[in-house]
């Protein structure tokens, strides 16, 4: 016979037996449950990890900073041609600037176009500070590279000076380039980084993986001098092509000349001597210009000679297997420079 003690001590048992087993459930459910979870965010981080690889990938060979000299310079001086032409108002020269589309859109007209693009009769000259290239290829017949630009616009004989941002197009097939105005874009309100962040983002939202992975093992078209291989025209070709042809052959003196130019009127004009000092040769520092004072003394002492320089000699000079290039440069008055380039706006100078 089951006592009652006997009964209530049975169910206990139960219960305890019951808990156990449910807890049991739970624990292996949660340790499951972990093992997937962790397992999944392991995959997820995985695929995140690969596919930000995928995008540097694409960005650095379909999207990306322009340093190199020739691809530099050129499209520096392409866009200095723009608003030299806006300067002297040669319409004809205006409208063969002009990227098609722009034209279109703002219904731009030979009688109107003065009214429809920003002045620049006070033009001195552009520099760049910063160039991105993006791959535009969308389909065999509309082969195009779009370069985003910015620089600084020097006015009425230096006295004024404006951030710009540019954008210029430029068609693979023949080399020619369009320019498409931003005036209306403020760099005080949006900054240039801002700007490339956006378009890198458009460009990976508008281009898978596949359609523009062919593009990443490309062959560099630029020579061991830093010259656009068979692309580039002979004196007497670029002479009779279209005032809008890119990749015109710039001569040494005026590569060296245009680095001289910008250490000269950044200190002049631009407040940069400090900048410009940092540019300076350690040696040329410890010999010449032991102080950033002393530097700023023979800048402004000599400015005139150095932006007018008639250069009497020049050699150039490269080091073997890279683009790094050494000017050495000497004028009819004496004075001598050396310009230490690797890439077009990473440089060193010095004066004897």
């Amino acid at each position: 016979m089951i006592v009652k003690g006997d009964y209530k001590l049975a169910r206990k048992i139960k219960i305890a037996i019951i808990f156990c087993i449910v807890l049991m459930i739970i624990i292996v459910g949660l340790a499951v449950y972990y093992s997937v979870k962790n397992s999944k965010d392991e995959i997820i981080e995985e695929t995140i990890s690969a596919a930000n690889s995928h995008i540097e990938e694409i960005l650095k060979y379909n999207f990306y900073e322009v340093t190199e000299e020739t691809e530099f310079l050129s499209i520096e001086r392409s866009v200095n041609t723009y608003f030299r032409e806006c300067y002297r108002n040669d319409i004809e020269n205006i409208v063969k600037l002009l990227d098609e589309n722009y034209i279109s859109e703002n219904n731009i007209t030979a009688d109107n176009i003065m009214g429809k693009l920003k002045y620049y009769r006070d033009f001195n000259c552009f520099f760049v500070e910063k160039i991105y290239y993006q791959n535009n290829e969308e389909n065999e017949r509309d082969i195009k590279g779009i370069y985003y630009i910015k620089g600084t616009l020097w006015r009425n004989s230096y006295k004024n000076k404006e951030e710009i941002f540019m954008i210029l197009n430029i068609n693979l097939e023949d080399y020619t380039f369009k320019i498409v105005p931003q005036d209306n874009l403020d760099l005080s309100d949006t900054s240039f980084d801002a700007i490339i962040s956006e378009k890198q983002k458009d460009f990976i939202r508008n281009y898978s993986y596949d359609e523009i992975i062919d593009e990443v093992n490309y062959d560099n078209d630029f020579d061991e001098e830093g010259n656009y291989g068979d692309e580039l025209r002979s004196k007497e070709e670029q002479e009779n092509k279209e005032i809008n042809y890119l990749y015109f052959e710039l001569e040494d003196t005026q590569r060296a000349r245009r680095y001289l130019n910008e250490l000269v009127i950044d200190c002049l004009y631009n407040n940069k001597v400090q900048n410009m000092y940092n540019l300076l040769k350690e040696e040329c520092k410890n010999s010449k210009f032991q102080t950033i004072d002393k530097f700023n003394k023979y800048i402004n002492e000599n400015a005139m000679r150095l932006v007018n320089m008639q250069i009497a000699d020049i050699i150039v000079t490269y080091e073997s297997g890279t683009y790094f290039k050494i000017y050495n440069l000497k004028s009819n008055e004496g004075i001598v420079v050396e310009i230490d380039v690797n890439n077009a706006e990473d440089y060193l100078i010095s004066f004897e």
